[in-house]
């Protein structure tokens, strides 16, 4: 009895892809900062050109011939805007940090079955089942698999709980096949 190479390939794609997760701080924070990093780097120019036209009013009003009482209220005045500039990068990663704490806490220990068009969740409390197709966007890192079932929710699945890379590259082939253009995986 001969079997075919088409038909093992369609075996292959029947054959379900199960790992078992429990996300750590240091997953979420990686994931929630890879979406921060975008507003980050969009600040960045703003804080730049605020930061350097705040720092000449500065010595402006510094160097002007009024006395120094009369120059402190200005000095003040002019720093604050410098200062809100400066904060925000630093609000961003303490509420990173924050959220991801809070997220890792309160993280199960799970079991995620990948079907050739489904994503099935099991954990203690609750199991979820959602069609592939019905992801609003996924998105493949070096070290991650992210699934936004709506535009700002995620769900960080890390390659280092997959047993094998074989189960990666097939988890590719069904994102891309249920996904489409929505699905942003890796070319290896």
């Amino acid at each position: 009895m001969l079997i075919s190479i088409e038909f093992l390939l369609f075996m292959e794609g029947q054959r379900e892809i199960v790992v078992s997760i429990r996300p750590t701080i240091e997953d979420y924070r990686r994931v929630m900062f890879g979406q921060s990093r975008k507003i980050l780097f969009a600040t960045l120019p703003v804080i730049l050109i605020l930061g350097i036209g705040f720092f000449f009013i500065a010595v402006w009003v510094f160097v002007s011939p009024t006395p120094l009482p009369k120059k402190i209220p200005a000095l003040f005045l002019s720093s604050l805007p410098l200062l809100f500039v400066c904060l925000l990068p630093a609000v961003i990663l303490y509420n990173v940090r924050k959220q991801s704490r809070h997220l890792a806490e309160r993280a199960e220990l799970s079991q995620v079955t990948f079907s050739s068009s489904s994503l099935t969740i099991n954990s203690p409390s609750s199991t979820v089942e959602t069609l592939l197709s019905r992801f609003v966007n996924v998105v493949e890192t070096d070290s991650d698999f992210i699934f936004y079932p709506q535009k700002q929710a995620f769900i960080p699945i890390a390659k280092r709980f997959f047993e094998s890379d074989a189960d990666i590259i097939e988890l590719r082939a069904r994102l891309t096949s249920n996904l489409g253009e929505d699905a942003k995986v890796l070319e290896k």
